[in-house]
């Protein structure tokens, strides 16, 4: 899609859209599903014995591991909220790295590396955090977004109720431990995969 402007995409998607109308519900319903029993339910089977809600509750866990994770670009990340709310206005946190980046380590090692990629191609951004707060090296954002613009956090944020001044959001500032979850990830990424070239390569 590099190069194209929106009008080409609301085209193409427009034509995307009239051709699958032609299919009808029923023909897209069996082909979604076998999609996803082909990429999801027999490629990573999670099958939690004796409890029929503990493995719908599984299943709905890996539905959104697989809708909100952008596989198609390293320019991206995984937002805060996935696909189930505007909050945080889709930028990454370390979340990724902690919390999701082992699951798809583990099951999806092409689709860990786009994560790691995007860190990688990120490092002007946190280059840029780092110097203004007087370190050497990279200091990775709060909130992070497109890759060179480092830390999106806003400064205020809010209204105290009680005051009524506006509210200085102190993460985008101070937070220290964002660096380390990244470089975590990275370690977490390459003793699993042994992927020598993300290791050794410029991404």
């Amino acid at each position: 899609m590099h190069g194209k402007t929106v009008a080409d995409i609301q085209a193409l998607s427009l034509e995307n859209v009239k051709e699958l109308e032609k299919l009808r519900f029923g023909k897209l319903a069996e082909d979604t599903a076998a999609e996803w029993k082909k990429q999801v339910w027999d490629r990573i089977p999670i099958i939690i014995e004796g409890s029929e809600y503990d493995n719908f509750a599984i299943h709905f866990a890996q539905y959104h591991l697989r809708l909100m994770v952008p596989v198609h670009d390293n320019r991206m990340n995984i937002g805060a909220k996935g696909l189930s709310g505007e909050g945080y206005r889709g930028h990454c946190f370390w979340d990724t790295e902690v919390f999701l980046l082992p699951y798809y380590i583990f099951t999806q090692p092409e689709t860990a590396r786009k994560l790691e990629e995007y860190r990688y191609l990120s490092l002007p951004g946190a280059h840029k955090k780092a110097e203004r707060n007087g370190y050497q090296g990279a200091m990775f954002p709060w909130e992070s977004a497109w890759l060179d613009d480092g830390e999106v956090k806003p400064e205020y944020q809010g209204v105290d109720i009680v005051t009524g001044l506006l509210i200085k959001v102190w993460s985008g500032f101070i937070e220290q431990h964002i660096t380390a979850d990244v470089a975590f990830g990275v370690w977490q990424y390459y003793a699993v995969t042994g992927d020598q070239d993300y290791i050794s390569s410029d991404a």
